[in-house]
């Protein structure tokens, strides 16, 4: 034999030895790594899911017909040879199923012959919001506060601490009022200042601004009391962007002089709404939504909250617009003071903490801001309906230096009839500044009352979501439902079952079979909306008996 006969015949050994090897490979059993056990597989061109439990040389799972609502699921026993695989089930509106198995992306291929093939789909069920929810639950540990400057105006001064307001001395206040008007009395302009809480590591680009407004009778008072600070840090952990501000205070207490004051709660109203034009004209660096805007705070803040909201330019007190003879001078419109920004906002809701309202009409029926009042039933200082405020001092001597007001309990009575959504929270047995105990410390009304904002702010961001469309009660004569959400305060909706399988989903629908022998069968679903808040309703569906 000569070289190249051996050659020749190594060749031809070699090739039967690979189409041996092919042949075998062929006919060895698959191992369907592909297919993944307790996951659904779907075909909608041919109305079958499946899901397989068990694998090796004889497999086993479940499989149903998904072209009613309400559907049995039966087992079924597969066999593999090679890359075949042969299926068989007891239900007799599935016929078997059989074919050379593929993968494809997310599932596999059937084809039994040239024309003849089941394309099936992994179910891989959606993303489910889980808590913590944004507004609703504590969302960061740590909150930043940033001191910025959002103006400056003409007036007296812009803080003055009040270490203990338990044991106000208001002879002392008085004398250190009168030093701060004399020795500001000829002072161009004095800076303001406002503290932003923001929430640590958070990627929400839309956040609602809540702007609260300490007390102290416009005489006293500062951006870092007790209850500002407190409730700033609150609401910025649980995903807010808290503000607390300082505005022109002081006025020259004298007998009839009630325009003195006006002009004082003026000015501080106006300073309110700039400080507001100065975070919406950087919304985008603050993350702040201009569209959910809250406004609130306590005794002289709750003045200035209600004041902000709700007052028109055609309500300006006259003394705002100045007098020749007392030698006032004209305070501008309302937007008219303390800085250049321009910038327009929306007010969603006001919470005013045991302040009141100057005047009865404040609050007109086409100003549809939901408000909540939240004032102690035993207050000397500003009372819970329509009385002379610091009745504690003296009642005839508030009477030389103030005019009656209108408090919590009389300001929710005018809104209520004007069908404006309100509420009052009374606290029993409370008397001004309830948050405050000995020692400085925070009581359990502080609690309270905490809860109470967060209850309005989210009842107004979060509310329930509108009824889902679909059918409560199906069965198997029923086509495959289709449930579906509206839009509104939510634009993206999440679903998940017991007692059924989601078919499809998208951001506003969901296509549902029902498993007819499950006991409990209900859809939930979460609806997200713009500045990340989560709403979740549980639909619930019953079969006929």
């Amino acid at each position: 034999m000569n070289l190249s006969q051996a050659n020749s015949i190594m060749t031809t050994k070699l090739a039967l030895l690979f189409l041996t090897l092919i042949i075998i490979q062929s006919c060895a059993p698959k191992d369907f790594s592909f297919i993944s056990k307790e996951v659904w597989y779907y075909s909608p061109e041919n109305d079958i899911a499946m899901k397989f439990d068990s694998s090796g040389r004889n497999i086993t799972g479940q499989i149903l017909k998904t072209d009613h609502a309400l559907a049995d699921v039966a087992s079924f026993r597969a066999r593999k040879k090679g890359n075949r695989l042969f299926i068989r089930t007891e239900n007799p509106g599935i016929s078997k199923i059989r074919g050379k198995i593929t993968e494809k992306k997310d599932g596999f291929v059937i084809k039994a012959t040239k024309n003849q093939h089941s394309e099936f789909t992994a179910l891989k069920p959606g993303p489910f919001p889980q808590p913590p929810f944004r507004y609703l639950d504590q969302i960061s540990e740590n909150t930043n506060r940033i001191e910025t400057s959002y103006g400056k105006a003409p007036g007296y001064y812009s803080s003055l601490v009040i270490e203990d307001k338990l044991h106000v001395d208001y002879g002392q206040i008085v004398q250190e009022v009168a030093g701060n008007l004399k020795d500001n009395m000829f002072r161009d302009e004095i800076p303001l200042s406002m503290d932003i809480y923001l929430p640590e590591n958070d990627p929400q680009t839309k956040r609602p601004l809540v702007m609260l407004i300490h007390g102290g009778a416009f005489v006293a008072g500062d951006k870092r009391d007790k209850l500002p600070s407190a409730l700033a840090m609150h609401l910025a952990s649980r995903g807010y962007v808290a503000v607390s501000v300082n505005y022109r205070m002081g006025y020259i207490f004298l007998p009839g002089m009630y325009s003195n004051l006006e002009r004082c709660m003026y000015r501080a109203t106006q300073d309110v709404r700039a400080a507001l034009r100065y975070l919406i004209a950087r919304a985008d660096q603050f993350r702040i939504d201009p569209d959910q805007v809250f406004i609130g705070g306590s005794s002289a803040g709750g003045f200035l909250s209600l004041l902000t909201a709700y007052m028109t330019q055609s309500e300006v007190w006259p003394a705002a617009r100045g007098n020749l003879l007392k030698a006032q001078s004209d305070l501008g419109c309302l937007d008219c003071s303390t800085n250049q920004d321009k910038a327009f906002y929306q007010i969603k809701g006001v919470f005013n903490l045991w302040g009141a309202a100057p005047f009865p009409d404040l609050i007109d029926a086409d100003e549809r801001i939901p408000l909540l009042c939240i004032h102690g039933d035993r207050d000397e200082v500003i009372p819970i309906g329509y009385d002379y405020p610091f009745a504690n001092v003296s009642p005839a001597l508030s009477s030389f230096f103030s005019k009656k007001v209108y408090g919590s309990a009389s300001v929710v009575d005018h809104a209520i009839s004007l069908n404006i959504p309100s509420k009052l929270l009374v606290l029993q047995d409370a008397g001004h500044e309830p948050h405050l105990g000995s020692g400085n410390l925070m009581t359990s009304s502080y609690y309270d009352i905490q809860a109470g904002i967060s209850d309005f702010l989210t009842d107004l961001l979060c509310p329930e979501l509108p009824e889902i469309q679909g059918e409560r009660i199906v069965n198997k004569l029923m086509k495959t439902p289709v449930y579906s959400a509206r839009t509104g305060t939510y634009n993206r909706f999440y679903w998940q079952v017991k007692g059924g399988l989601i078919l499809q989903e998208n951001a506003l629908t969901a296509k549902v079979v029902w498993f007819s022998n499950a006991m409990e069968k209900s859809l939930q679903v979460a609806g997200s909306g713009l500045n990340g808040q989560i709403s979740i309703k549980e639909v619930v569906v019953n079969t006929p008996f």
